[in-house]
């Protein structure tokens, strides 16, 4: 980490350096050298015996770029060794503790580095840790901090106990749309913080140490020696999906699991918590945050089993399901009909997430590859990952043709465009201009600039074995993603309510033998 920013630096100096050369030359290296040699200035400050050396670092460091508080706290522990009496440490033991401190920041800044490409926030690290090792409770501003260099590891605790008031967040309820209940309990509780001990320091450092290979395995699991396959697979779709407040959660876990299948079930849950209650429903980000940060702590402490948090979170997803279904049906909706008129395109970054998952279901299914995450989460400005088949202005005399029934009609046309049954995923970007090329063109082109879909991802050569791309493709590929939704999530969605969720269901209605569609794909096995 600190190697990094050493490089960093070298790199910032060099570049400029050679800026300069080439815009004075000789000169202006000259006049540098001197100012570096001859005309810097230093503030010599010494500090008086009774002054302690780590209070002027932290008051010191303060008054330039502020240190973080990761580094901040590595001062006061050391700090702290300092203020105990010999009744309390000899000198052997203070330097035993500092060695070991510097030794677990050594470990925590090496694991924070580990990934040169993406180097991890150290206060992002403290804070997870301090969710996991203390007991949580949300309060207005910089919790973490005022808790750790505040009230926990400060010369004030060793000498006496002192008397807190911590107010514990009120038990979160779910924003359902047809609730306005305001109805919370809160609870104060006074406690106090014990005279602070040796072992209490020492105890935090072996534990901040140890915690951060295992955090860091929550953003790389692939560097994990000790996950299964399927394992490693389950951490990955959390990031793609986007774990939000269940790092901590997923970190202790890491520490604490006994079997990979006890791990996995855990991993899956939390998942499809994930997926349903906030990607489907739209929850409130921090929605059930309190009881999942107390989880994380109760597993660590061993207070609670994977297997009890792994039911709990179950029970709280069905609990909420019929309201996601729902929402999510309000949410695609609103969207069709709003100004823009983007339908699921709109759904944003669960759409790519939720393609791709069907994309792997296929690739199990055929077992040939052909696209990963990077190449769809990570695109240029003037280039599409995901494609409307049917274009959203169609312009091709094949378009028109081929929905004569429905161009006079905005509203339906607007659906057909925009339901979760037009929308592919590609794999390869392409130029949005290429859009509107007939179905035809975009299963083989004859035009340079774009691969096509017969030799494309799974999904687009599931599509290509369709010989037309009519309005009843669109309904029956709609039908089958919002099946393989209902399968692949396990949610209890009705038929009803999935044919709802194709907003296309005037397709079927056109059609009195109920034969739509051109599709020549073999079924997926959902199973």
């Amino acid at each position: 980490y600190y190697t990094k920013n050493l490089k960093d630096a070298k790199d910032f100096f060099s570049s400029n350096i050679r800026a300069l050369y080439k815009e004075e030359g000789m000169d202006g290296l000259e006049r540098l050298y001197k100012k570096l040699t001859q005309k810097m200035m230093f503030n010599l400050h010494e500090i008086d015996e009774d002054y302690d050396v780590y209070v002027a670092f932290e008051t010191m460091n303060n008054r330039g770029k502020p240190l973080s508080n990761l580094e901040l706290l590595k001062n006061r522990l050391i700090y702290l060794t300092t203020v105990y009496g010999d009744d309390k440490l000899d000198d052997t033991d203070k330097n035993r503790i500092r060695d070991d401190i510097r030794e677990a920041w050594r470990e925590v800044y090496h694991q924070l580095g580990r990934n040169k490409s993406r180097v991890l926030r150290d206060d992002d690290f403290l804070r997870d840790h301090w969710i996991i090792y203390f007991s949580y409770s949300r309060k207005k501003g910089n919790d973490c901090s005022d808790f750790l260099l505040k009230e926990k590891f400060t010369a004030k605790n060793i000498y006496s106990k002192r008397s807190v008031v911590d107010i514990i967040e009120p038990k979160e309820m779910y924003d359902k749309a047809d609730s306005d209940s305001d109805d919370y309990t809160e609870m104060q509780m006074d406690d106090t913080i014990e005279e602070l001990e040796p072992n209490e320091v020492l105890n935090y450092v072996h534990s901040l140490k140890n915690m951060a290979k295992y955090w860091y395995y929550t953003w790389f699991p692939y560097d994990c020696p000790d996950l299964s396959e399927t394992n490693k697979l389950w951490i990955d779709r959390l990031n793609r999906l986007g774990i939000g407040y269940f790092r901590p959660l997923v970190a202790a876990a890491l520490c604490k699991f006994g079997s990979q299948s006890e791990l996995r079930a855990l991993l899956s849950a939390i998942e499809r918590f994930i997926f349903i209650c906030f990607r489907m429903g739209r929850s409130r980000s921090d929605y059930q945050s309190t009881v999942y940060y107390s989880a994380a702590r109760d597993l660590y402490k061993g207070e609670k089993t994977v297997q009890e948090i792994t039911e709990s979170l179950k029970t709280a997803t069905d609990d909420n399901v019929q309201y996601a279904i729902s929402g999510f049906t309000s949410y695609i909706k609103k969207n069709l009909e709003s100004d823009k008129r983007e339908g699921y395109y709109a759904w944003r970054s669960a759409l790519r997430y939720f393609l791709f998952e069907y994309e792997y279901r296929l690739w199990e299914s055929t077992g040939v590859k052909k696209l990963s995450w990077d190449q769809i989460s990570r695109t240029e400005n003037d280039k599409i990952s995901i494609e409307h088949i049917l274009p959203q202005a169609p312009s091709d005399d094949y378009w028109k043709q081929q929905f004569s029934k429905y161009i006079s009609s905005h509203e339906e046309m607007t659906r057909l465009t925009g339901t979760i049954g037009n929308l592919l995923l590609l794999a390869q970007s392409i130029n949005s201009s290429l859009q509107n090329d007939s179905f035809p063109e975009k299963k083989n082109p004859s035009r340079e600039g774009r691969r096509g879909y017969s030799n494309g991802s799974n999904s687009e050569t599931e599509v290509s074995k369709n010989e037309d791309w009519d309005a009843g493709c669109i309904y029956k590929r709609s039908k089958k993603l919002l099946e393989f939704m209902r399968t692949r999530w396990d949610i209890p969605m009705t038929d009803d309510q999935i044919e709802e969720l194709t907003f296309v269901g005037f397709v079927k209605e056109d059609d009195p033998n109920g034969n739509v569609g051109a599709e020549k794909t073999d079924s997926l096995n959902l199973s």
